[in-house]
């Protein structure tokens, strides 16, 4: 509840109370002259009969004062500085006003001219302290000189700021998972949070970190003041040229971070001008919300806590920037809007590690699948001018000159469109590895490597080697790598391959029987795939009497049992039960194999005895294919080396007629082959810059 100003009754008459007033003349007594003279200049600047006082005469003139609306019981009264400071230059009031009727609420601070006997006389000294035009700030409160409020955005709890009335200082707590509902407690210099009734946090508002409870981002500073800037940049498309090899001509090496492969980052500097060629094959990319800049319209801060568990080292790092008083752009990360989308304007996006460039032709609220967007900006008064631009072959150039420097000339002629404009990037740093902060003040786009040894640990006591045949292109970023690990006493050779940087298919065998109902299997790779083969591995051949079921290119050749495993290839590789899939909707390729291991333990299947002979398993672990080879009499061995490697389902390679397991590399790999097999066939890597016109399709608040 609002606290009434000194003299003001407690109840709705308009008399002050006795015990008030016999001090208050005595203080006005003896400063009887300077009273006098401020009644006199009150007077003078508002009203010859000021109102009776009441909390409704205080909102509709402060209502005036802000040109808004100001709602019942969205006015605090901060503590009295005395009678004589209250009547001039006025009691302090902080309030929440909306500058139009159903708009959403800014908090404010003003002074208000309150006689002896509780009259408001005048309102002046009238300050925005917040400026989101999309946020609803509500639940105000004032305590120890400080103010208190959260702010909503779509109906939730976007954050809580508390605000230092004095010195404008400021903490705001983002609430990670908005919330519908937040109580708040100040005590001290710790701030207590309970969220939707059953989530509590305590804020340490001097370290400006969360000290108990659930972990929320803090942002510490000035509020941000958010107005129109400018947008000082503009998109091109170009006609590129033919893209070579990197370095691209004219560039020199700056960072290589694969020995004997192409450099990862490249430079090259005409007069003032200077640009920088990023590798987008050896690099994925990432937006990072600001904390302060661009400014929120919303109340949303970025959190950054994801991003503490990412190992890659960080090579690139460069800002979008934005003017000093912010951005009169749409941005927005995975778990929250800063503001939003504007139709045409340059656009900056993330998704799946890859960046997009291009003009925004969705709706203000639309993400699509992207992760995280920035519209561009720039600022003018930083000097120069910069530019951003994607190659055909997806690396990303970054440029920047001085004032009066040719920024043309030093642009890659491989570029297919292009940002630039005023002030409109920064590069803060570049290396072999550099650090990211974890909760940038600017919006950054920040480069990683993409080239890790595989996800799956090695075996215990090994580590894992490229292979230096059946490598996808670039063969210098290695996706197969091998090991051995020891099971049962025998050397299992494990083969761990990176699945998305190949195609894959099933072929038949030639010695697979033929289909009964007159459909046929291609037993041979298309003329255009032979070339691409870079890894075969034999699955066997099916029985003469009910073989196990194959579907080959959409086409069912032999009919499925469904009560074994399952191998599919339909646009990736997986492994299932083939009880739980539909195999002949399967619009691609699909095999069905013995399950060696089931919820991590070998099955009966898996410790069938036959012959001693070369046996190769198969599991798909995190988007990674792990194969297990060994000489055995059965397939235990294989299947416990996966089981230590964390696969919950494997498959053997054996069709039912028990032949012996084989793999071919490179130019042995195309076939045919007596056996059916699994083809992993060159998928050159793109680079991970691109552009598009955004197309969103969904509302998202």
């Amino acid at each position: 509840m609002s606290e009434r100003p000194s003299g003001a009754p407690r109840d709705e008459g308009l008399a002050p109370r006795a015990s008030a007033r016999g001090p208050l003349k005595r203080y006005a007594r003896s400063r009887a002259g300077v009273v006098l003279g401020a009644l006199a200049l009150a007077a003078l600047t508002r009203v010859a009969q000021p109102p009776a006082f009441d909390e409704r005469s205080v909102e509709r003139q402060l209502a005036e004062a802000v040109g808004g609306e100001v709602g019942p019981h969205e006015v605090v009264w901060e503590p009295s500085r005395g009678a004589l400071t209250d009547l001039y230059p006025g009691r302090r009031a902080v309030f929440l006003a909306r500058p139009a009727p159903g708009a959403p609420r800014d908090v404010y601070r003003a002074q208000v001219s309150v006689t002896p006997a509780g009259r408001p006389l005048s309102v002046r000294g009238v300050e925005a302290l917040t400026r989101t035009p999309l946020g609803d700030e509500d639940e105000l409160a004032v305590h120890a000189g400080r103010a208190v409020f959260v702010t909503r955005f779509a109906g939730k709890v976007e954050s809580v700021t508390v605000l230092s009335l004095e010195g404008g200082a400021a903490a705001t707590v983002g609430v990670a998972r908005p919330a519908a509902t937040v109580a708040h407690q100040l005590e001290g210099d710790e701030l207590v949070l309970w969220l939707d009734g059953e989530r509590g946090s305590v804020i340490d508002l001097d370290a400006g970190a969360a000290i108990a409870g659930e972990w929320l981002p803090v942002r510490r500073g000035a509020l941000a003041r958010r107005a129109d800037d400018a947008i000082v940049a503009a998109l091109r498309d170009r006609e590129p040229s033919a893209e070579g090899p990197l370095p691209l001509a004219g560039f020199s090496p700056a960072v290589t971070l694969v020995p004997g492969g192409e450099p990862t980052l490249s430079v090259r500097s005409i007069g003032g001008a200077t640009a920088l060629v990023a590798d987008g094959r050896q690099l994925s990319f990432e937006i990072v919300l600001g904390s302060s800049s661009p400014a929120s319209g919303t109340g949303y801060v970025p959190v950054a806590e994801a991003r503490a568990a990412d190992a890659r080292p960080a090579v690139l790092m460069f800002e979008l920037v934005s003017g000093a008083e912010g951005v009169a752009a749409g941005a927005f990360d995975s778990m929250g809007w800063l503001g939003p989308m504007v139709l045409d304007r340059p656009t900056i996006a993330t998704q799946g590690g890859r960046l997009l460039l291009g003009p925004w032709r969705g709706g203000p609220w639309e993400r699509a699948s992207m992760v995280a967007a920035a519209q561009w900006s720039g600022d003018p008064n930083r000097g120069g001018r910069s530019a951003l631009c994607v190659t055909r072959a997806g690396h990303l150039a970054i440029a920047w000159s001085r004032e009066g420097a040719d920024l043309e000339a030093v642009l890659p002629s491989t570029c297919a469109r292009a940002v630039e404009g005023a002030g409109a990037l920064e590069l803060i740093e570049y290396g072999a590895s550099i650090d990211v902060p974890s909760a940038p003040a600017r919006t950054i786009v920040v480069a990683r490597a993409t080239e890790l040894p595989p996800r799956a640990p090695p075996p215990r006591g090994s580590t894992w080697s490229a292979s230096p045949v059946g490598q996808p292109t670039p063969t210098f970023l290695s996706a197969l790598h091998t090991t051995s690990a020891s099971a049962l006493g025998e050397t299992v050779e494990v083969t761990n391959i990176d699945a998305a940087r190949y195609d894959w298919a099933i072929v038949a065998g030639e010695g697979e029987r033929a289909p009964r109902k007159g459909s046929t299997l291609a037993t041979a790779l298309p003329a255009q795939d032979t070339t691409r083969a870079r890894l075969a591995v034999g699955l066997g051949v099916g029985m003469r009497r009910g073989p196990r079921g194959l579907r080959v290119d959409g086409s069912t050749g032999h009919p499925f049992a469904r009560k074994e495993g399952l191998l599919v290839v339909d646009g990736g590789l997986r492994v299932g039960w083939a009880r739980d899939d539909d195999p002949d909707g399967v619009p691609g390729d699909a095999a069905e194999l013995p399950m060696t291991l089931a919820d991590g333990q070998v099955t009966a299947a898996g410790r069938k005895r036959g012959p001693r002979q070369r046996r190769m398993d198969l599991c798909v672990l995190d988007g990674e294919v792990v194969l297990a080879a060994s000489e055995f009499d059965s397939h235990e061995a294989n299947a416990t080396v996966l089981g230590q490697l964390g696969c919950q389902l494997a498959l053997g390679f054996d069709r039912g007629s028990d032949r012996p397991a084989w793999a071919k590399l490179d130019d042995t790999s195309s076939g045919p082959f007596p056996e059916t097999f699994l083809v992993a066939l060159d998928r050159p890597r793109n680079g991970a810059a691109g552009s598009t016109d955004f197309q969103a399709a969904t509302n998202d608040p």
